[in-house]
């Protein structure tokens, strides 16, 4: 079952709209799994030890909770994202809210470097895109809700990437 924020319990909101858990059969369900890399910047890391804020990493988990070996971290687009899906990254990860900000110098400078064997700095492998145009339609939502879309990035590209008509050869 895909789950809101109140666990398995439906709600009515003021503008009559509504969020109700879903029931998807075993073997067609898939929960997604968030992560925030904050580059090692200790700002971004709350007392407790947790980081609130970096980059959205993603990978599924099959209807057990386990990972399959081929669905590794993907990085997460922010084209055609909203505040309403960082809100809903960010409940998934047990904060109460959440908003799409724009990287700091530092965090970009993490986020970007790499090393010549195709991994960053700290070691980890570098991420291939898979989500781009996450967004929902309110902010009480979960990643999962009915409410909320993506687009697997191979689609993306498929769909919307750059074509170019070139003619009158020099």
């Amino acid at each position: 079952m895909q789950k809101t924020i109140k666990e398995d319990m439906g709600w009515c909101r003021q503008d009559g709209s509504f969020e109700i858990p879903q029931c998807v059969h075993r073997d067609e369900y898939f929960g997604l799994e968030f992560k925030l890399d904050n580059g090692q910047d200790k700002k971004m890391v709350s007392k407790d030890g947790k980081v609130h804020t970096g980059t959205v990493s993603v990978r599924q988990l099959d209807a057990d909770g386990n990972t399959d070996p081929e669905n590794e971290w993907e990085a997460v687009c922010k084209d055609g994202s909203n505040n309403f899906a960082a809100g809903a990254i960010c409940r998934s990860l047990g904060f109460k809210q959440g908003e799409h900000i724009e990287l700091s110098k530092k965090l970009k400078q993490a986020t970007e470097s790499k090393t010549t064997d195709g991994k960053t700095t700290d070691g980890s492998a570098k991420l291939n895109w898979g989500w781009t145009n996450f967004a929902c339609d309110f902010d009480d939502t979960l990643p999962q809700s009915r409410h909320c879309r993506a687009t697997r990035y191979e689609e993306a590209r498929k769909q919307m990437g750059l074509k170019a008509l070139c003619f009158g050869l020099m």
